[in-house]
């Protein structure tokens, strides 16, 4: 059972828990004695957990004077001789465990952690300055405010922005907008020589400006954004078709992207039986009769994909409809598809980070038991 396990990964208590409930249980000759006090052990965790909340939040704003102050901190410190290795506080989205295992071990790090605010949004030319270390929970949660959005938004909660353009985002919106770094205006970089310089498509820099995406922070750190953003709404109304056969479905989503009123457009495909088409467009209001469904806690989003109709969602639950869920990947964790359960563990504990972070540490567990050789 994923509860109370999992809360207590979370807050490093697993290991004492276990080990106390056994003397408990020996020493009073009860099973039930130890495992009262492991359940109760979870229960306090989730409790700490929900008082705290989430351990990654939006982290806001902050004025160009502090940026600019931390700019020139993080250009005295990469001067040092000798290599340097990014350190960021979010968990880690990529699924490469020895690349995680090696910038957890290097003793170089530079550390870009308190680049993660939003600098400022401009609603009058549709353009937003963001540090390159925030999350795309802070950028969404730094611009719907103002009634715009970002312009393509990955699934999930703590991708960062600025690894979203040296690796590569997409989403629902990306047969409107592309990818997340054709969004880009232009961006701060430190480079290796420990400067950091302002890249655009017309300045002396354009060339590096056009080698950024997808190059995996090979020609330097990315500081700063200037992304483009469109207009949003409060709501999102969702429509869902499904299509019988894998053709139908294909020519299904290459129609409903043709269609200019889509803001969103995507799909989940059913094997060789098709799949489920979905688009969505912001709207202001819910009609008469209809309701705003929420999902994350309960119930959840991926099971309704097999299921046609209309349903109206805040955009804020819209763009983190696969978060509580890791998309479907919680059918991993045993009883999490349980509503009882999901109420137990809580919204802190249903976040895609908090399932990279207790499965980094089966990981660990794993390795610890049963070595490799050559590891």
């Amino acid at each position: 059972m994923v509860w109370p396990i999992l809360p207590l990964v979370i807050e490093g208590w697993i290991w004492p828990s276990l080990g106390s409930s056994v003397v408990i249980g020996c020493a009073r000759r009860s099973f039930l004695s130890g495992l009262g006090f492991f359940l109760s052990t979870g229960l306090v965790c989730s409790l700490r957990q929900a008082i705290r909340g989430p351990a990654t939040k939006p982290a806001g704003t902050c004025s160009r004077e502090e940026f600019k102050s931390r700019v020139a901190q993080t250009e005295k410190e990469a001067r040092k001789p000798g290599p340097l290795r990014m350190f960021k506080a979010t968990a880690s989205n990529t699924f490469r465990p020895q690349q995680i295992s090696q910038r957890e071990q290097s003793s170089a790090r530079l550390d870009l952690s308190k680049f993660n605010h939003v600098l400022e949004v401009n609603v009058q030319e549709l353009w937003c300055d963001i540090e390159a270390s925030a999350t795309f929970e802070t950028f969404v949660d730094g611009t719907l405010s103002h009634g715009v959005a970002p312009l393509v938004v990955p699934e999930l909660r703590t991708i960062t922005v600025g690894g979203a353009i040296v690796g590569i985002g997409i989403e629902s919106s990306s047969f409107k907008h592309g990818f997340f770094h054709d969004g880009l205006i232009e961006a701060d970089i430190l480079l290796a020589s420990g400067n950091v310089v302002t890249v655009s498509p017309d300045n002396e820099h354009a060339e590096l400006f056009k080698a950024i995406p997808n190059s995996l922070g090979s020609f330097g750190y990315l500081l700063r954004l200037r992304m483009r953003v469109q207009l949003s709404k409060p709501l999102v109304r969702i429509q869902k078709k499904f299509y019988g056969s894998p053709d139908d479905f294909i020519n299904g989503l290459a129609k409903e992207s043709k269609v200019a009123d889509n803001d969103y457009v995507d799909g989940v495909a059913f094997s060789e039986k098709g799949g489920m088409v979905i688009t969505g467009r912001f709207v202001a209001t819910v009609p008469d009769g209809s309701q705003v469904q929420n999902y994350g806690l309960w119930p959840q989003f991926y099971p309704t994909l097999l299921h046609e109709g209309t349903e109206y969602l805040s955009t804020l639950d819209y763009l983190w409809r696969w978060d509580a869920d890791w998309f479907w990947v919680t059918q991993i964790f045993p009883g999490l598809g349980w509503r009882f359960v999901r109420y137990l563990c809580g919204s802190t504990m249903l976040r895609s980070d908090v399932y990279k972070i207790s499965a980094s540490h089966a990981r660990r567990l794993g390795r610890r038991i049963c070595p490799r050789q050559g590891a």
